[in-house]
């Protein structure tokens, strides 16, 4: 439990400790107190309106007043047309509570003095209004914001639950996200190490799409995913090795041959040690870039799955 935690208590205030405020109710206004630590101060706010807002600029008055007589203490005091306010230095020791309980008296004293009335500064009503948690959060609010809040919540959490994994469309998305890389790995495949560039975004291509159309990607979904980025790639593999062989019937040979019997001939080919060795280039050069991708698409399912 932090100081400033232990300090609200002490008060009788409810501590937020993510928006570090404390709340509470007295005489049917809520209080705040927002903790400034870098500052070491804080303000101190009551959520009213007044009865008659010709008295605006009278009640601004007094509360500078107040703040000017004690600059030790007080930094600003003012009334904004809807919640009062008082923003006062921490001493050093980071005790709080005599100065809460000085602003809240003052404040108190004023909203007393000039008929002001609650306010719910959610729907801007001079209602009555009340400290409630909610998932979490600390807020004021008055009851119908509160029975707003609530069915919000719930439906927020209805909607943000976990959805069912369409592993059939995810692993189709994962192959259509792939399709870029294709085409971009067959443009660049004549130009040597640039076409290396493919395999590097179709690990993720295969993830996005995944993503897409299987709603969620666990953690077989990822393996699913790598698994349709491999197969993807040995099928650009596979075809820019059925062009050249083309190409190179076309320039050498000045003969025209199918894909079809371009990939007929590939395991005569293969048995050829100059060819063999050009395919396993095209295959060294799409690993290494490819297991790159693998690496940056798990650091990034990581990521995702925190937040």
């Amino acid at each position: 439990m932090s100081t400033f935690e232990t300090q609200f208590q002490s008060l009788g205030y409810r501590y937020d400790s993510i928006t570090k405020t404390g709340y509470a109710m007295l005489d049917c206004f809520p209080i705040m107190v927002k903790i400034d630590e870098p500052a070491l101060e804080y303000i101190v706010t009551v959520s009213c309106k007044l009865s008659d807002p010709s008295q605006t600029q009278l009640l601004t008055q007094y509360m500078m007043k107040y703040a000017a007589d004690r600059p030790e203490r007080v930094k600003f005091a003012s009334f904004n047309g809807t919640m009062m306010s008082a923003r006062m230095y921490m001493d050093t020791s980071g005790n709080i509570t005599e100065g809460v309980r000085e602003a809240a008296d003052v404040i108190m004293y004023y909203a007393k003095a000039f008929n002001c009335v609650p306010y719910c500064p959610k729907c801007s009503r001079t209602v009555s209004t009340g400290v409630y948690s909610i998932n979490g959060r600390t807020l004021v609010l008055c009851n119908e914001c509160l029975q707003r809040e609530k069915t919000y919540e719930t439906s927020v959490k209805r909607d943000m639950g976990p959805k069912k994994i369409r592993y059939g469309l995810g692993i189709l998305g994962a192959f259509l996200g792939t399709i870029p890389s294709i085409i971009i790995y067959l443009l660049l495949y004549s130009m040597g190490w640039l076409s290396s560039i493919a395999p590097i975004f179709c690990c993720m291509g295969a993830y996005l799409g995944f993503r897409l159309l299987g709603k969620r990607v666990d953690t077989l979904g990822l393996f699913l995913s790598i698994c349709a980025g491999i197969l993807s790639m040995g099928l650009a593999i596979y075809l820019g090795l059925g062009f050249t062989i083309c190409d190179a019937f076309r320039m050498y040979y000045d003969v025209e041959i199918t894909l079809s019997e371009a990939f007929s001939s590939l395991p005569l080919l293969m048995q050829d040690q100059t060819m063999s060795n050009a395919v396993w280039h095209d295959v060294f050069k799409s690993v290494i870039p490819y297991i790159v991708g693998t690496i940056g698409c798990i650091m990034y399912h990581k990521r995702m799955s925190e937040i």
